[in-house]
């Protein structure tokens, strides 16, 4: 037709959608890593609550322990990121998304172990955040935050902390890397902790979901036909142990380790555990950004 006919919001359209060639998508996309500064190996599977549609905010670098089976590893020091940098992410993020904001609720603290930054950091990013990207004004409701953490970024920190998580405006996502109940497998993997304190991590996660109204925690834990017959006895004597004490919040997901191939016999162990389990179980594979 004549766009001289044509609605001048359908005109609008048509120009922005006509612009979107693979040369302008390559150069958003550049645009888009230059402002974080690092990649994004990989989003919490939590972030299914959204669809994966998640505004990555990078507040540390790194994870504290590079264990050997990982494969979205950084294999750099963790670090933290700046207050200063934080907020330049947060305005330059805001005129990349521009007009598109409103369709966003949701945020990712990133990189693999945000939950290891200092409180007042996360406070700061969770803070600013919000008010930057003007969530408030979304056309979805129900703001969500996203991080991962790991056993010993979640058991440093204090009661303190996660009060103030609970007094933000955000519904807040923690997913951690537990992997494993079983030392024999813990080994196997080169993850440098032991089943003792993936226990204690447990119990303190349960006890969280159960407290804290705004906080959901859920937990990571592998699959795999080469891991020790041990790895998923201890799996199921916790699952099952109702000597601990249970929320629903805990979700509880289950990955295939990288080079798997027996599919059918993963599928079963994960049937197996799901009937079993108190908690909400899902496979997770790996998504990207």
């Amino acid at each position: 037709p004549d766009r001289g006919t044509i609605a001048p919001e359908v005109h609008s359209f048509l120009e922005k959608a006509e612009r979107q060639t693979s040369r302008h998508l390559v150069s958003e996309a550049a645009l888009f890593g230059d402002i974080l500064g690092v990649p994004i190996t990989v989003l919490p599977p939590d972030c299914r609550h959204v669809d994966y549609d998640v505004i990555p905010l990078i507040i540390t670098e790194g994870c504290l322990y590079n264990c050997d089976f990982c494969k979205v590893k950084t294999s750099t020091v963790f670090s933290e990121r700046s207050r200063g940098d934080i907020e330049r992410q947060l305005i330059d993020l805001k005129h990349f998304f521009g007009a598109d904001l409103v369709n966003y609720n949701a945020v990712f603290l990133g990189q693999n172990d945000a939950l290891a930054a200092k409180p007042s950091i996360i406070i700061f990013a969770a803070q600013k955040a919000f008010y930057i990207l003007e969530i408030a004004d979304s056309f979805i409701k129900e703001p969500r935050l996203f991080l991962f953490g790991s056993v010993d970024s979640l058991l440093d920190k204090d009661e303190e902390f996660f009060l103030a998580l609970n007094q933000l405006p955000w519904l807040v996502h923690i997913n951690i890397g537990l992997e494993s109940f079983d030392d024999q497998t813990l080994a196997r993997l080169r993850k440098p902790l032991s089943s003792e304190k993936i226990r204690q991590a447990y119990i303190r996660i349960m006890e969280l979901n159960r407290r804290i109204t705004k906080l959901e925690i859920s937990i990571n834990l592998v699959l795999g036909e080469e891991l020790p017959k041990s790895h998923l006895a201890a799996l199921d004597q916790v699952l099952t142990d109702r000597t601990i004490p249970f929320t629903s919040k805990t979700t509880v997901y289950l990955s295939p380790l990288l080079g798997a191939t027996k599919a059918s016999l993963l599928l079963e162990q994960f049937r197996q555990i799901k009937r079993k389990s108190r908690l909400e179980t899902f496979l997770y594979l790996i998504q990207r950004l």
